[in-house]
């Protein structure tokens, strides 16, 4: 749907204006990121196929010319890890969609809201705040699990106290109709005196 898709232009400034034009919050983020000056958007998404960027286009043949690689690396490696937690917390939190929707409700909000930071943070590339979304992320996540944990156990609590009250009616019940059946019984012995 791109009418610049394969049109070939050298002014970085004039590709970022191109996608930008459609794209504004992600030229924004890049704009605001610290590889303003240096990069397009073409360098990671290509403009011959306006593919979707992945983790590793972070790799010593494109960073070292500019960057210590190994001063690289980690950038790449907690996003992988904001991911990895985000992916995993998403799944066990899917699992609870019927059962708590409440729950599943106001965390899937914030999961998304982490997701999109964690987009932003792509095109801004600014570690600090990458470490920080990757550590909100696993805060994030532990927060989720005793949530979750806190209220199946309470649903186990109420299910047992349901089930104890309705024991002790039955047994309530029984013994009321034992006492009426033994009260009829000794009517009928005294009736047939």
């Amino acid at each position: 749907v791109c009418p610049f898709y394969k049109k070939t232009t050298k002014d970085r400034h004039k590709i970022n204006e191109i996608c930008g034009n459609c794209h504004k919050k992600e030229i924004e983020d890049l704009l605001s990121g610290v590889h303003r000056n240096n990069l397009d958007c073409a360098y990671c998404h290509s403009n011959h196929g306006i593919k979707k960027a992945n983790l590793d286009i972070i790799r010593p043949d494109r960073c070292s010319s500019c960057h210590n690689y190994p001063n690289i690396a980690p950038v790449r490696d907690e996003f992988r890890k904001a991911e990895t937690i985000l992916l995993a917390t998403e799944t066990y939190l899917s699992r609870y969609q019927q059962d708590i929707p409440e729950i599943y409700k106001k965390y899937s909000q914030k999961i998304n809201l982490a997701r999109d930071n964690m987009k932003s943070q792509r095109h801004r590339l600014l570690r600090s705040e990458i470490s920080s979304n990757s550590n909100h992320i696993l805060l994030l996540s532990g927060h989720i699990r005793k949530e979750v944990t806190t209220e199946i156990q309470k649903r186990k609590v109420k299910r047992l106290i349901t089930s104890g009250i309705v024991v002790i009616i039955m047994l309530a019940i029984t013994g009321v109709l034992y006492y009426l059946y033994q009260y009829y019984k000794w009517r009928r012995t005294l009736n047939k005196k």
